[in-house]
């Protein structure tokens, strides 16, 4: 028997291309082309390890993410959360106020009540629940909290949307995107030169941070050695590792404190001369007495 092709081989293939390698899930009724194409990876013995996407269960959502932003946050990589329709979204909850408050990038991926129901299409409605579940913008229950919606409208252009909506992921300030689409955008039958295409990854690399002017620079390198009471405020410059020693260098060499206001990672070791302390309210007794400050 040969294999069956659809958007949701095309959907795991952009993924995995993209080093996307982990997702954590809670599956339903928009997801049968996606169980079927995770359950072929597991038996395609031509895949290698790193093409087949680890899946890991969580039968609740908000814990689905927070653990996807434990990972990522861990590795540094870019792990999926699916959900399932609407109510799935909803139960995200305050997961994603989370990973969008402390910059995280991840893929949120959910399906939608199928959009035909006189069998024209493969996916249409089967089931009185997807009347029910047919909700108006779906994708408004988290636009405030995201970066980026992607929406999957044909099979043939998932990776495009899963390109980009991991580009705007990953470009600084780092963040969650949501991918949505009708179950028919991911039973959609493909070819096979469809479904496995070749995808290029570095079309759609993160946007690059654009460097400050040098006369900036020197603005403010002369207002650091003018400053008689100089604070450094940070709470997200350790999502990049290699800032955490440049941040000491530079706090250690003009001897100016570190206060570190709702940290989201470690920005600098708390056995630094220079770290101030940190906190989670609105106390900061550095910021009374500071005469020029610098927050990152």
């Amino acid at each position: 028997m040969s294999q069956v092709y659809t958007g949701a081989s095309l959907f795991l293939h952009s993924l995995t291309a993209h080093g996307v390698n982990v997702a954590f899930v809670n599956l339903g009724s928009d997801h049968p082309a996606l169980v079927e194409e995770i359950a072929q990876q597991k038996v395609d013995s031509r895949k290698k390890e790193e093409e087949k996407l680890s899946i890991y269960t969580s039968p609740n959502e908000f814990v689905g993410l927070s653990a996807a932003q434990g990972y990522a946050q861990l590795t540094g990589e870019t792990p999926a959360v699916f959900v399932h329709v609407d109510c799935g979204t909803q139960n995200l909850g305050g997961g994603l106020h989370n990973v969008s408050r402390n910059r995280v990038p991840i893929l949120i991926y959910a399906g939608a009540s199928p959009h035909t129901s006189d069998s024209s299409l493969q996916g249409g409605r089967n089931e009185w629940i997807h009347w029910i579940q047919n909700t108006i913008d779906q994708p408004s229950i988290v636009r405030r909290f995201v970066k980026y919606v992607g929406e999957l409208r044909r099979a043939v252009s998932v990776d495009q949307v899963i390109g980009r909506s991991l580009q705007m992921a990953r470009s600084e300030p780092a963040g969650p995107v949501y991918v949505w689409g009708v179950r028919e955008s991911t039973e959609e039958f493909l070819t096979k030169e469809q479904a496995t295409k070749q995808i290029v990854p570095s079309r759609y690399a993160p946007l690059q941070p654009m460097g400050i002017a040098s006369s900036t620079v020197d603005q403010i390198a002369s207002l650091l050695l003018a400053a008689t009471s100089p604070v450094i405020v940070t709470s997200y410059l350790g999502r990049d590792p290699k800032a955490v020693p440049v941040l000491g260098a530079l706090a250690k060499f003009l001897q100016i404190p570190v206060f570190q206001s709702c940290p989201t990672h470690m920005n600098l070791p708390h056995s630094h001369p220079c770290h101030a302390g940190s906190s989670y309210g609105m106390a900061n007794p550095w910021l009374n007495k500071a005469c020029y400050f610098i927050n990152k």
